[in-house]
Order: C-alpha cells, then sequence, then structure tokens
C-alpha cells in the first residue's frame, strides 16, 4: 500500500539530496576522523586551553621567594654591628688595656683592622654626626628639606620624561644632571664650612677611635695572617 502526502505516492516523489550548509565543518570532521586519537586529544585540549587562557592565575608560590633573597642581606649587614658597651666602647673594662697608643708600626694594621670589624658601628657614627648637625645648624635642615623634595620629584618621573626649553629637548638626564650640578654649588658656596667641619669631625673620631682601639680578639687572626701571607 503506497503511502500519499498531499495527493501524491512518496514512492513517486522526487528525493531531494541532503546539501551541507556548512561544507568547513563537514571537511573539518572528515579530516579529523582520519587523524589518530592523541593528536585529536592535543588539538581539542589546546582549544580548550585558549578558552580558559584568560581565568589563569599566577601561582602564589614566588612571592615569598623575593623576601628569602632579601632577608639574608639585611640579617648579614645587622650581624656586622659590634655590640656597643662591651666590644665598641669597652665599658667594664680597664681603659689602659683597651685604649693605648700604638707602637709606630702597629698603627696602619691596627687601623686596618678595626675599620674591617667596626665597618658597620663607624658608618651609624658618621650618620650620628650628619643628623646632629642638621638638628643643629637650621640651614642644613632646610636644605635638606629642599634638594630632598626636588630629587624625589625627578627621581619619580617618568624615563621618557621630555621638556622643550626653547628650540633645545631637555631629557630626564640632562635634569639629573643640572640638579646635581645645582646642589653641589648651592653647598660649597653656602654650606661649605658646616660640611666640611662635619666631614672632618666624624672623620678624625673614627681614625682616633681606629688608632687607640686595640684590635678585637675575633679580628687579630686575621692581622696575624697577614705578616705572614706577605712573608
Amino acid at each position: 500500500m503506497a503511502l500519499v502526502a498531499g495527493g501524491v505516492p512518496l514512492a513517486t516523489m522526487p528525493v531531494r539530496p541532503r546539501i551541507c550548509t556548512r561544507p568547513r565543518d563537514a571537511a573539518l570532521r572528515r579530516w579529523q576522523g582520519s587523524l589518530p586519537v592523541p593528536v585529536v586529544a592535543l588539538a581539542a585540549r589546546k582549544k580548550a586551553g585558549k578558552k580558559a587562557g584568560s581565568k589563569r592565575i599566577r601561582p602564589q608560590g614566588r612571592a615569598p621567594k623575593v623576601e628569602e633573597a632579601q632577608t639574608p642581606g639585611v640579617e648579614s649587614f645587622l650581624k656586622r654591628i659590634r655590640k656597643w658597651d662591651t666590644e665598641f666602647l669597652c665599658i667594664g673594662k680597664s681603659a689602659g688595656e683597651v685604649f693605648n697608643v700604638p707602637k709606630p708600626e702597629e698603627v696602619l694594621p691596627r687601623i686596618t683592622a678595626n675599620l674591617d670589624y667596626f665597618c658597620v658601628n663607624y658608618a651609624v657614627c658618621l650618620a650620628i654626626f650628619a643628623l646632629t648637625a642638621i638638628v643643629v645648624y637650621p640651614q642644613l635642615l632646610v636644605l635638606v628639606c629642599v634638594f630632598s623634595g626636588l630629587w624625589y620629584g625627578l627621581l619619580t618621573r617618568p624615563n621618557h620624561l621630555r621638556v622643550q626649553v626653547a628650540s633645545a629637548l631637555v631629557t630626564k638626564r640632562h635634569m639629573i644632571y643640572a640638579l646635581g650640578a645645582l646642589n653641589g654649588l648651592v653647598v660649597l658656596v653656602f654650606y661649605r664650612m658646616m660640611i666640611f667641619a662635619i666631614i672632618g669631625a666624624s672623620l678624625l673620631f673614627v681614625l682616633i677611635h681606629a688608632g687607640l682601639h686595640a684590635v678585637p680578639a675575633n679580628a687579630k687572626g686575621k692581622v696575624e695572617e697577614e705578616p705572614q701571607e706577605q712573608a
């Protein structure tokens, strides 16, 4: 029994061929079907990775490494600070045993050993001298505040900073050179006596202490090894 659709038997109706509306997708499917399974899986994985690329989160395990790299430097710096009471000033010990006038041939080795052993302590002393001078002389305080603000404002500018002055183009490097020259000129013209007095007093203190202080027991080995190496 023949089926009828709209008065026309189905057996006599022409059969329309199925046309692929997306030939590109059909060709892609045929090509993927000819590939081995691992290659198809790899292509699908790459496609999924591109979609989720914007959602990737950086691993958080790298941040502690920066802190770990910086910590040993700070610890080594703090370890170089000698005890102020027992080693640097030798409080509780007789002055004759610790501070004495060395022989002429012992002056240079003693100063060298003490400068190497108390280098961080001497740096702290120089900073204290500078801060004391800034507090005592208000002119220096004004100078430090003004030029500190100028240097901070200049160094925080981007490196590609350009300023047009008449027909010349001034870069950030030119500004740094100009500010450094201006800073040195102002110091030498108006505050040279104060600066030289502070530097001279601090260096004199360091040399006197290093020359009169006996070489510490921890640094004696270095002083004794140097003549043996030279011999």
